[in-house]
């Protein structure tokens, strides 16, 4: 396989054998110098493989990017398979920059032991051949001191999120209780405002009733009363009025 430069982004859904296969493949390309290796997908067998074959990989030119769910074993895993790259001269760890998401401070430390202990790691850097973040380091000494600023860094950035999901939880909280303050005062004085409609509603309901019953019978007793009278006194007018006259009486 004549590949030169290889991109491994966003592997779906490996499997711990795909994972173990595809170590031992790039590894075993002996003319891929230039691979990058991005996404969450690499899992600890991808990483454990690599260790074992990385003395055989020519790669020269290595850019990770966003491997920010790397578990403890996997950390050291990927940092003594970098020790152990014969031909590597350009390294590149990139985080997110959105997020700040990025290698964490047990990753960086893990680095830092191995490439202080292991026999003959990192031979570019003894060569003066090396660069670590577009930076050119010297000797292994300040490779190491850049590890130790970013592993500060890395440590750093994990309390930062640690203290503002802290906050985040007291704020969610407060919020809660607020509303749930507001909803007992609406629904107590929604309650309060039901009960005292219906009461006085009654209460209003029996007093107009007797009220109105009692004016509607003393306006019905004094009109019937008028009206009864306005009709016998007519009646009997009408009847006062006709009288027996001569006149009246019917001629045989």
């Amino acid at each position: 396989m004549q590949v030169q430069t290889l991109k491994l982004l966003k592997i779906q859904r490996p499997t711990p054998a795909s994972s173990h296969h595809l170590a031992e493949a790039l590894c075993s390309m002996p003319n891929l110098t230039d691979l990058t290796l991005a996404g969450e997908a690499f899992i600890e067998e991808f990483f454990s493989a690599l260790k074992a074959k990385a003395s055989s990989i020519q790669v020269q030119t290595l850019e990770l990017h966003r491997l920010y769910c790397l578990r403890p074993a996997s950390s050291h895993h990927l940092a003594e398979a970098l020790c152990s790259m014969p031909n590597l001269t350009d390294l590149t760890l990139t985080e997110e920059f959105f997020t700040g998401v990025g290698f964490t401070q047990e990753f960086y430390s893990a680095l830092k032991a191995k490439a202080s202990s292991i026999q003959g790691c990192f031979p570019q850097i003894r060569k003066g051949n090396f660069r670590f973040n577009g930076v050119a380091q010297h000797d292994l000494n300040s490779f190491l001191h850049t590890l130790t600023s970013l592993q500060s860094s890395a440590d750093l950035d994990s309390s930062n999120n640690s203290d503002n999901s802290a906050d985040l939880g007291s704020s969610n909280d407060s919020d809660n209780t607020a509303d749930l303050g507001s909803s007992n005062d609406s629904d107590n004085t929604a309650d309060l405002g039901s009960s005292n409609d219906s009461d006085n509603s009654a209460d209003l309901g029996s007093s107009n009733d007797s009220d109105n019953s009692a004016d509607l019978g003393s306006s019905n007793d004094s009109d019937n009363s008028a009206d009864l009278s306005s009709s016998n006194d007519s009646d009997n007018s009408a009847d006062a009025n006709t009288s027996v006259t001569p006149d009246t009486l019917p001629r045989g």
